[in-house]
């Protein structure tokens, strides 16, 4: 459905549509910790791939989805790849996953035939898990597409307070600036929770030269505890380098397609090397 086409009744009929699916898929989220995940954080052999998506300001629909796979022994990028896409799917909040999951998906089943050694152990999305009005956010949509450990992490607590939402799904409570005040150093968090006190999320304060929180929350196959124990190993600033370089990657694949009126057709897959990498942008 094209976003320029469609009608307030077909939005309010895909929303009823995407809820549906979110409210089935959910009971297929497993939020424990794979046997594995352990002895790789203790060793730092552990490769995280963070997702992003940067759109043109110049050419409508049209972004880049980025995947940058980062090794924990020392936080470098070991591999990227980035594809241009079109997206025909309109923006509606709480519903990013039937956005970007179909590029980000493409991007990792790509690695993983074209250079397995590089296959990141988990993902981290620039989003939402569990922290989502019915606990189905993109990176749990992403996680149990592929069948692997992913975490959502967002720079903004998700407001699901506003507007209409069934009576039955919880809402997530906005956190107080006493509250906020709490988070002083490096690891201190607080539980996010719904309505019936269960928790949807964390907001985490990722390192000590953070000012402000992110908002973790588990996809699948990872634990609440382990989603925030990997954020924070991976993070040297406010958001974690896996997600942060991907944003910085797909960001410079856009302003390159645009110095060069975009010569590459919509859906190439391009490999980069990491070495090439600008990373000076450091989300305080």
């Amino acid at each position: 459905m094209a976003i320029a086409k469609s009608t307030e009744t077909e939005l309010e009929n895909l929303k009823q549509k995407w809820i549906k699916e979110q409210l089935y898929s959910r009971q297929f989220t497993v939020l424990k910790d794979p046997e594995w995940l352990a002895a790789r954080l203790v060793s730092g052999d552990l490769l995280v791939g963070g997702m992003d998506i940067s759109f043109s300001q110049k050419r409508a629909n049209f972004a880049v989805a980025a995947l940058a796979i980062v090794e924990l022994k020392s936080l470098k990028v070991v591999h990227q790849v980035t594809k241009e896409v079109e997206l025909d799917v309109p923006y509606i909040p709480t519903f990013l996953g039937f956005r970007e999951v179909g590029p980000f998906e493409e991007l990792v089943k790509s690695v993983k035939l074209e250079h397995p050694e590089f296959m990141p152990h988990v993902l981290m999305v620039d989003g939402n898990g569990t922290l989502h009005p019915r606990r189905f956010g993109s990176a749990c949509q992403l996680g149990c597409r592929l069948g692997q450990p992913t975490i959502g992490v967002a720079k903004n607590l998700l407001n699901v307070t506003e507007g209409n939402h069934d009576q039955h799904e919880p809402r997530l409570a906005k956190l107080s600036e006493k509250q906020m005040a709490k988070l002083k150093h490096s690891g201190d968090r607080l539980e996010i929770l719904d309505e019936n006190g269960g928790i949807c999320g964390w907001a985490l304060l990722s390192c000590d030269k953070a000012k402000n929180p992110v908002y973790v929350s588990p996809g699948h196959l990872i634990s609440m505890e382990t989603a925030c124990e990997v954020t924070c190993k991976m993070s040297i600033f406010r958001v974690p380098e896996p997600t942060r370089m991907a944003d910085i990657i797909s960001r410079q694949r856009i302003a390159e397609l645009e110095d060069n009126s975009g010569e590459l057709s919509k859906g190439t897959l391009r490999a980069c090397n990491p070495h090439h990498v600008s990373s000076s942008k450091n989300y305080k």
